[in-house]
């Protein structure tokens, strides 16, 4: 029979085989801090969505100003926002230990003017949409609603796209694409950053009438935001853009977000017709190569932006790992 010290070995080769298989420098793999960190996240984000199912119908909250149907998604979201931040934080300062500030949202950086400048290019972006439609024929707009229910929709819509936005970018471009940049680069991290994006967002309506199309909108975008965090070394610039891309594609131009179809007062109403592969159909321009092109153009004004030094002062707060290596 095997002697006690036979046990004892083998139980030290097996522990030391699971600390090389699961830790690196006294940390849980990047790898395995994203899959626990995906899984925390599902189960937060659906007690959070069931949190709002109870919430959203009382009283103090379904004001005159905000009519039912529209108090579900404001509230789910902004209670999503806060638990994905919340979690976001304490896996990067507890588990990561890295600083909350390397995954983009410093306000040692100029924030509020990266903040604006993604807005001018998420805004610009659609409109060149719009302006890419009419001039093929493909749509046109028409001036929709009373100035009071334009106010009303933008009062409430807004802020949904604002929460929606930080519940997108800070666990996706900012937590898993870090993680991801640490363990394999960061061609690998914007590819799998992406990935998750496109996935989150294949559930949605209409996503599946010309898939091909809607994967490359979305993977295009992923590619878009995930280079200005690369350009910026912030996350201000993919937040800003965010949040005028939502606003200005619903809100504003009346299209389908990806997928939803807007159900308050437009500022206008986009008359689309034309080919459901240019305008990108009922899932939105997303969906659509005049999306595409919009976004192409809209990268390359950031890249001259970033060529020109528009970023050079930008404080570098990212990790070791992410300086100078791609």
């Amino acid at each position: 029979m095997p002697h006690r010290t036979d046990h004892a070995a083998m139980r030290s080769v097996a522990s030391s085989l699971a600390v090389r298989i699961f830790s690196k420098d006294a940390r849980l793999r990047p790898l395995f801090r994203v899959l626990l960190f995906l899984a925390v996240a599902f189960v937060a984000v659906s007690v959070a969505d069931d949190a709002a199912a109870s919430l959203a119908f009382l009283k103090p909250v379904r004001g005159a100003w905000l009519p039912p149907a529209m108090a579900y998604p404001l509230v789910e979201r902004t209670l999503v926002c806060i638990v994905l931040v919340a979690l976001v934080m304490l896996f990067r300062a507890r588990l990561d230990r890295r600083s909350v500030a390397s995954l983009g949202f410093s306000f040692r950086a100029p924030w509020l003017r990266l903040t604006v400048l993604g807005a001018v290019l998420g805004a610009g972006m659609q409109a060149l949409i719009v302006a890419a439609d009419r001039a093929s024929g493909a749509g046109r707009l028409l001036v929709s609603g009373s100035p009071s229910s334009i106010a009303e929709t933008l009062a409430i819509f807004v802020p949904l796209f604002f929460v929606s936005a930080i519940a997108e970018e800070l666990p996706i471009r900012g937590y898993v694409l870090q993680n991801a940049w640490e363990a394999w680069g960061f061609v690998p991290a914007i590819t799998a950053s992406g990935v998750l994006f496109v996935l989150l967002h294949l559930g949605n309506p209409h996503s599946h009438a010309q898939l091909g199309l809607t994967v490359a909108g979305l993977a295009g975008y992923s590619v878009w935001t995930g280079l200005s965090l690369y350009w910026t070394r912030s996350l201000w610039v993919a937040f800003g853009s965010h949040v005028a891309w939502n606003v200005f594609e619903g809100p504003v131009f009346g299209f389908p977000v990806s997928g939803f179809e807007f159900p308050g007062k437009t500022v206008f109403a986009a008359n689309v017709g034309g080919p459901t592969w240019f305008t990108g159909g009922g899932f939105g321009p997303e969906a659509g190569v005049s999306g595409l092109a919009a976004m192409a153009i809209g990268l390359a004004l950031l890249y001259l932006c970033f060529r020109l030094g528009a970023f050079a002062r930008v404080p570098d707060e990212r990790e070791s790992y992410a300086k100078g290596r791609t």
